[in-house]
């Protein structure tokens, strides 16, 4: 992958997989994506980077998959979900999307992506820096 890309690092969930350096989604699967690296991170505040590429449109996209979104993002620190990112299809297509969070106190750090299966999209890098 890229310089510090966690992408070789990231486990993929029933409605991804890997190729070649990059996760993509598995045809109109809905479900998980990627998940992980399960990085210990100490106090401070972060940014979560990912870059999208959208390859197709599978499926008229209905009312209902508007409204909950064609992905999300999730991030974790330990048990608990601090930052929830819903993905509309201009973003996926746009290709980039930061996060920024704080983490309080030294904890794993998750990032869960999930589809809904109306998109093909692969995701070409992803990383984390502090900011703060």
């Amino acid at each position: 992958g890229k310089e510090g890309s966690w992408i070789d690092s990231m486990s993929v969930g029933e409605a991804g997989m890997k190729q070649n350096k990059i996760i993509c989604t598995a045809s109109q699967k809905t479900g998980l994506v990627m998940y992980g690296p399960y990085l210990p991170i100490s106090k401070g505040k972060f940014q979560v980077s990912l870059e999208f590429a959208c390859r197709k449109i599978l499926r008229a996209t209905q009312l209902n998959d508007r409204l909950k979104g064609h992905a999300k993002i999730k991030v974790v620190l330990g048990d608990q979900v601090i930052a929830k990112r819903r993905l509309t299809q201009k973003q996926l297509f746009d290709g980039n999307v930061h996060i920024d969070f704080d983490c309080e106190k030294s904890a794993s750090l998750e990032v869960r992506l999930w589809t809904s299966g109306s998109h093909e999209f692969e995701i070409r890098n992803m990383v984390t820096r502090r900011i703060a």
